[in-house]
């Protein structure tokens, strides 16, 4: 019977349905489940087993647990070099081998609270202008599985607090991107309108299709580390399937995509940056 399952067992159980849904490896989550687990009632827990077994993820609780469970760790203008090497070398050479007067498509997948998708719209209109065009003549959608996160992408909106907050380390090169920062009394920094107003956002699980295509820019940086081999591979086949011919895809650190047909580095010293072979 359900109400006589250990403890061990519900977690084992559960960590093997977040997988199917959302595709995170159960080693990585257990912890995070009995830790979750042992904060609510038997009842509640019976409740989540329930949730499970039926697949009804729509649910409040089900929604409140895998929350619980996400991985929110973000800042701007993380790893500056691989942005750098990405604004110098691989957009300047894209935008030159497309269409002047195409609106650039960026898809930001698993943006948290929209620090990295904020990141790359800087580094999009940066390069825009310096190629003569239009500044502003991007549009990125940023996704993440997470609706709390993604209500406070859409503001723009970020607190400023001493550590390890959202603004940790803004390399030299992009602080001209932050006029009022250093405000003496202010508690919190806005996305020029300009910038947000090019930002959409949008729910989005990585195991379900794409939710655009045609994007010239992928971003999904220190996400897919914490999924299993096979949901990693099923999700990077969607990008590449998402991303027009010559489409560049940019990972994290601890991500690789060679092993996906279609997809190759940028350069032989490329960091995590991918190109869609074009057919």
């Amino acid at each position: 019977m359900t109400d006589t399952i250990s403890l061990a067992a519900m977690v084992d159980r559960l960590a093997q349905r977040v997988c199917v849904c959302i595709g995170l490896d159960p080693q990585m989550v257990r912890d995070k489940i009995s830790r979750y687990l042992g904060d609510i009632s038997p009842e509640e827990r019976l409740t989540l087993l329930q949730i499970a077994d039926t697949e009804l993820f729509s649910m409040p609780p089900w929604e409140r647990f895998v929350e619980s469970l996400l991985v929110h760790e973000t800042y701007f203008f993380r790893h500056p070099d691989q942005l750098l090497y990405l604004r110098d070398r691989v957009l300047a050479d894209y935008l030159a081998e497309r269409p002047r007067q195409k609106t650039l498509l960026l898809w930001c997948a698993g943006a948290s609270t929209g620090e990295d998708a904020y990141t790359f719209a800087f580094l999009a209109s940066e390069v825009l202008a310096q190629a003569g065009l239009d500044p502003y003549g991007f549009e990125l959608l940023a996704t993440d599985l997470s609706e709390a996160c993604l209500n406070q992408a859409g503001t723009g909106q970020f607190q400023l607090q001493p550590g390890f907050g959202s603004f940790r380390t803004i390399p030299e090169f992009a602080q001209h991107h932050f006029h009022g920062l250093s405000v003496p009394g202010a508690s919190e920094w806005v996305v020029p309108d300009p910038t947000r107003r090019r930002v959409r956002v949008e729910r989005h699980n990585l195991l379900d299709p794409p939710p655009i295509l045609s994007v010239d820019i992928l971003i999904c940086r220190n996400t897919l580390i914490y999924f299993t081999t096979e949901a990693r591979q099923r999700v990077l086949q969607a990008m590449s399937h998402a991303l027009i011919p010559g489409g560049v895809l940019i990972l994290g650190p601890a991500d690789d995509a060679s092993c996906v047909a279609g997809l190759e580095l940028w350069g032989a010293n490329a960091p995590f940056i991918f190109r869609k072979v074009e057919n």
